[in-house]
């Protein structure tokens, strides 16, 4: 809850300054998880929806703080094909390191809070305990400007936290996410 709370207020922080521009993202991903006992796991396509606002530090970089909608999941192949879909609230905080003035070098760490867990994944058993309610990782990445008003985003996104509650299971999620990102005032 404390987790929450913190992110709540730090994307408030950007939200409210009236010189920073606000927007909405949205886009696409590709995402698995990778670790133990993932061999007859594959990727699975998803998408993400949000919001975003930019607080300008210098001349060459910024803070790019999210609040988002982002489905991650994977394919259990062993399960016939079973598409597993995690439904995460999550906050990257991106630090945009701008190489030009339309290109940048993104990076910063992601939180995210599992709201939900959809798809067969036991035969005996809660899916959504079957998965942590928390989610800890890192963006890589670059950004483009198409224009004042549009960008695109292209990120790799590495968990670091166990996604699979059984602690005998060390799972992490990985994403490459494409989003396009408006700037409305």
């Amino acid at each position: 809850m404390r987790l929450l709370v913190g992110l709540i207020f730090l994307v408030s922080l950007g939200l409210n300054a009236q010189e920073n521009p606000m927007g909405l993202k949205i886009g696409g991903l590709s995402s698995t998880i990778s670790g133990d006992g993932t061999d007859d796991v594959s990727s699975a396509t998803n998408f993400q929806v949000g919001f975003f606002t930019e607080v300008q530090v210098s001349s060459w970089l910024s803070i790019q703080p999210e609040l988002l909608f982002s489905v991650y999941g994977f394919k259990d192949d062993y399960e016939d094909g079973a598409k597993i879909r995690l439904s995460y609230v999550v906050l990257p905080i991106i630090a945009r390191i701008h190489l030009s003035e339309n290109f940048s070098f993104d990076v910063g760490p992601q939180a995210g809070i599992l709201l939900s867990a959809d798809g067969l994944f036991l035969q005996n058993g809660d899916l959504d305990t079957a998965f942590n309610s928390q989610d800890f990782g890192l963006n890589l990445g670059f950004g483009i400007n198409l224009s004042e008003i549009v960008g695109v985003s292209f990120r790799y996104y590495i968990g670091l936290s166990n996604v699979i509650s059984d602690e005998d299971f060390n799972t992490k999620n990985r994403a490459l996410q494409l989003a396009l990102q408006f700037k409305l005032n």
